[in-house]
């Protein structure tokens, strides 16, 4: 499995993404919406990280972000850990998409495409990290 270590800041969120993504690359995919998908997905828990798991806005962070391929199952699995404030995306409540834009609570949505993208999304606070775990299952034939 490989990694990364960055602080956690939008100046870092290029770097984050543009090491899975080198990864991704190196897969040799050719299915350009699996692709655009992933690194959507990467934008938003990265982000998300970023602007909310780090209270105190005078301190920064750090995310680790590590990627593995398992090529006999056909799994992409990427885990993303930070030191933040514990938020388990797993058991927060998706907008309700069918209300008015008046109706919407804001925010939820890049959580939603986030359950919605992947084909697995666990989650656990441990020893005072959040580890989220994201998994897309990819046809390597």
């Amino acid at each position: 499995m490989k990694s990364l270590k960055a602080p956690a800041t939008m100046k870092n969120l290029d770097l984050m993404i543009g090491f899975i993504m080198d990864k991704v690359k190196k897969l040799d995919l050719e299915d350009k919406k699996l692709i655009f998908n992933l690194r959507l997905v990467c934008e938003e828990a990265l982000s998300n990280i970023i602007n909310y798991a780090y209270l105190d806005k005078d301190e920064t962070g750090e995310v680790k972000i590590s990627f593995d391929m398992d090529t006999q199952e056909g799994k992409l699995v990427l885990e993303i850990v930070d030191y933040g404030v514990s938020f388990n995306l797993v058991e927060y409540d998706p907008p309700k998409l069918k209300s008015s834009i008046e109706e919407q609570k804001i925010g939820g949505f890049g959580i939603h495409l986030i359950k919605t993208l992947m084909d697995e999304v666990k989650y656990k606070r441990e020893a005072g990290r959040n580890i989220l775990t994201l998994v897309k299952l990819i046809d390597v034939n």
